[in-house]
């Protein structure tokens, strides 16, 4: 097991915080303990004690030492919580990499969902005590089974909105969004998800979507993500726009749209992830 705390002992060093999780009598235990310091890049540091390193070092040595013990299972509790972001980006990269080399099942705990997404072959979302969702990551994103899962991973925008037409879903305001209704009927109400990356600003004669104002533009790095009050009572909107492209100003009208793929039903109200 891993811990977010680390949980190494301050008076023994690098190597000796290694050693102890081997068997006290395992033949070959110095050359191992050098072997799991090499795989996790500490080999150099073997004799240093934990206060004389960095956070995501100290990480490392609690990695090489729940190797030691040789595991079936692998358990991590949110083991990159309490590092830098950048700390944090590169060693979870590591984590995955180490992960594949050695080939041990591993279960990690996070509430960190970018984290969740980039390591895991598998996700599971818990609500409550209980499994909401359980599949690949791209899977969970990209088709939710609830309008929970779909606001826990990742931004997701959630309206109140009834269908109107086969392929056609009503907000209030007036607005319309196309959508795959096979398996609701007209006139059923249905919580609306859409992610900001599937919203799009309507261009030329095309005028049918969601009518709105940009009330601020928050500046992402590749996108600008936009703030639209939507007309009615329809809420807000978030929409994701390349950062290199004309991007309207705050106080101006827009419409949104979205292909009929990005638009998700839901029969549920999301609650606070």
């Amino acid at each position: 097991m891993i811990f977010q705390s680390y949980a190494l002992f301050p008076n023994m060093t690098v190597s000796d915080n290694v050693l102890f999780g081997m068997k006290r009598r395992e033949a070959g235990r110095l050359r191992r303990a050098g072997e799991l310091l090499d795989l996790v890049g500490l080999a150099h540091l073997a004799g240093r004690y934990p206060t004389q390193l960095s956070g995501g070092q100290q990480q490392r040595v609690a990695i090489a030492r729940a190797l030691g013990a040789e595991p079936r299972v692998l358990l991590l509790d949110e083991p990159l919580s309490a590092l830098d972001p950048q700390v944090r980006e590169h060693l979870r990269g590591e984590l995955r990499a180490l992960q594949r080399r050695m080939g041990i099942t591993t279960v990690m705990v996070t509430h960190d969902q970018t984290e969740a997404l980039a390591i895991a072959d598998q996700i599971t979302v818990l609500r409550d005590g209980r499994v909401e969702q359980t599949g690949a990551p791209i899977e969970l994103y990209d088709r939710p089974s609830s309008a929970f899962v779909g606001g826990f991973l990742g931004a997701m925008n959630h309206w109140p909105g009834r269908v109107v037409a086969d392929g056609c879903i009503g907000f209030a305001g007036g607005g319309v969004l196309a959508a795959s209704t096979q398996g609701w009927t007209v006139g059923d109400r249905v919580s609306v998800g859409v992610r900001p990356e599937g919203l799009r600003i309507a261009t030329g004669a095309s005028r049918s979507g969601l009518p709105g104002r940009v009330v601020s533009r928050e500046f992402l790095g590749p996108v600008m993500r936009l703030k639209i009050m939507l007309e009615g009572a329809a809420g807000h909107a978030l929409a994701d726009v390349a950062t290199h492209t004309c991007i309207p100003p705050e106080g101006d009208m827009i419409v949104l749209q979205a292909q009929p793929a990005e638009v998700k039903l839901f029969p549920d109200v999301i609650r606070d992830a």
